[in-house]
């Protein structure tokens, strides 16, 4: 309930359209496995990052307030949802915002076939393409 009552404070459903993500476009497949390969070497850091956090207090020693850090940024790097968790995500923000939607492809070019729309586009959500 708290979520909504934030998001619909910044945001007027009545005139809010959302537009998500679905399947990567063919144009940035390149990029794509770029992001995938960082991410891949992000989740082998967090894993040593893990493992430094676990052994340090065996030997005495408190976590480094740097590695709990790492540790939190990391975690939100490497994060991604499920299809399934996507699809509940979508069907909550519908709820409230009438005119939400998985796009076909890409969100971009969705919201370009929508000349009449004034679109804000923002830092893409980690996890939810």
């Amino acid at each position: 309930m708290f979520g909504k009552q934030l998001v619909s404070r910044y945001l007027v459903p009545q005139v809010t359209s959302l537009h998500l993500d679905a399947d990567r476009s063919e144009e940035k497949a390149g990029a794509h496995q770029d992001r995938s390969k960082a991410k891949d070497k992000e989740q082998t850091r967090l894993v040593e990052c893990l493992d430094r956090m676990e052994h340090k207090p065996k030997a005495g020693k408190l976590t480094p307030k740097a590695t709990m850090k790492e540790i939190g940024h990391l975690m939100r790097r490497v994060f991604s949802l499920e299809a399934r968790f996507k699809e509940d995500f979508v069907a909550g923000l519908a709820e409230t915002f009438p005119d939400s939607h998985v796009c076909s492809t890409e969100a971009e070019k969705c919201t370009a076939a929508c000349p009449d729309e004034k679109v804000v586009e923002g830092k893409s959500v980690t996890g939810l393409s």
